[in-house]
């Protein structure tokens, strides 16, 4: 990673996803997961504050960014579930078929065009979230 990938993307990405009008669109998405959720992108944690008790049972962070991941060290501290990071790529998830519940991906493929192959074994995806329980999806599929 360059440079700039370290010490300036993960502060750019911060603050453009942290907008308050992409916080209103995180609120819609992120509170309708259930179980076990792999969040692909997992970045500085900005959807930690979105994710529900009473749903969530854990949340396994992807993101090939040890960076960002430190950004989102005090947002994971205040989360009302277990945040766990893994330092993959979505080509490269280490986990089991079937291991997961509802999958989140916010403002993840938008910056990373590699992140589709990961996700779209087998068909396109542009959810914002999909779910095993019940197979739905929200804010978009293709």
């Amino acid at each position: 990673m360059s440079f700039y990938e370290k010490r300036i993307l993960p502060h750019v990405i911060n603050c453009a996803c942290g907008s308050p009008a992409v916080a209103r669109q995180r609120e819609k998405v992120v509170p309708s997961a259930r179980g076990r959720v792999l969040e692909l992108g997992i970045g500085t944690g900005l959807n930690a504050k979105h994710y529900r008790a009473e749903a969530v049972t854990e949340v396994i962070g992807v993101d090939p960014s040890r960076e960002s991941w430190a950004l989102a060290r005090a947002k994971i501290a205040h989360a009302a579930v277990p945040i766990e990071y893994c330092e993959a790529s979505a080509e490269d998830i280490p986990l089991e078929s079937d291991s997961i519940d509802t999958a989140v991906i916010t403002y993840t493929l938008l910056h990373n065009s590699r992140s589709a192959q990961g996700v779209s074994r087998g068909g396109a995806c542009a959810a914002a979230w999909w779910s095993g329980v019940g197979g739905r999806t929200c804010a978009g599929a293709g």
